[in-house]
């Protein structure tokens, strides 16, 4: 008997349940009736404020019993509108629980598959900008030493012009600086020391000494004798030397 009565109350429970739809029916349907309650109520507390006011302006008998009546009447309103309010969000409450699994289940679905497409084409984009900063590397580096090489061509000075013998000869070389001049002369006006360097400093025309003199570089002369390229101090033309 225990469990054929326990038997036929789940059948009828279970033919009793709302569906799915029918559920969302009965919250629509029913938040409908309480939205026209709430302005019902709405519009009663504006009603009831300006007969409060309207019978606390006059000035005839019985105008007070009236204004406790509307009084008492804008309370009811004010708490009818409370309670309207109160079911509303308890209903909202319960059409949040009836939210579709499978909706939310493909909503969810769609958003990972739009991440993930965002993410591979992000990765794709990195791989090509690596790709294109290891050409890069390779392109700087098989131009560097042609780079040198050109360098080193252009810094090479050029050679010493052949003068007669026991003749000097001032003739100005390229440099980058102006204020230091190169000057090539004839080493049988002087004789170096045991280290290479200039003893008794470079002959001028006006026979003056300048012992800050550097020898740059040291050449046979075909015709014979030596030629050295030294660097002298700091002149104002080369018309000094």
């Amino acid at each position: 008997g225990a469990g054929v009565s326990s038997a036929l109350i789940a059948v009828i429970s279970r033919k009793l349940e709302l569906s799915r739809a029918e559920k969302h029916v009965n919250n629509f349907m029913a938040d409908s009736k309480l939205t026209n309650q709430r302005k019902n109520a709405a519009a009663s507390v504006l009603q009831e404020t300006w007969f409060i006011h309207k019978y606390k302006k006059a000035l005839h008998k019985g105008d007070e019993l009236r204004l406790r009546h509307h009084q008492r009447r804008f309370l009811h309103s004010i708490n009818e509108f409370r309670r309207i309010k109160w079911d509303q969000r308890k209903l909202q409450e319960k059409g949040n629980s009836l939210l579709d699994v499978g909706k939310l289940h493909s909503d969810m679905h769609e958003t990972l598959w739009e991440m993930h497409r965002a993410q591979d084409h992000f990765i794709s984009q990195i791989d090509m900008l690596t790709q294109k900063i290891v050409e890069l590397q390779q392109t700087l580096s098989a131009t560097q030493p042609m780079t040198a090489g050109v360098a080193c061509c252009s810094q090479r000075p050029p050679s010493a012009p052949t003068a007669p013998h026991g003749e000097m000869t001032s003739q100005p070389m390229l440099n980058s600086s102006a204020s230091i001049p190169r000057i090539s002369v004839a080493n049988h006006h002087f004789h170096h020391n045991n280290n290479g360097s200039l003893s008794n400093g470079c002959m001028i025309l006006d026979s003056k000494l300048y012992n800050q003199c550097q020898v740059g570089q040291l050449s046979q002369c075909p015709t014979g004798g030596r030629y050295a390229t030294v660097t002298t101090p700091l002149m104002h033309s080369y018309e000094e030397v």
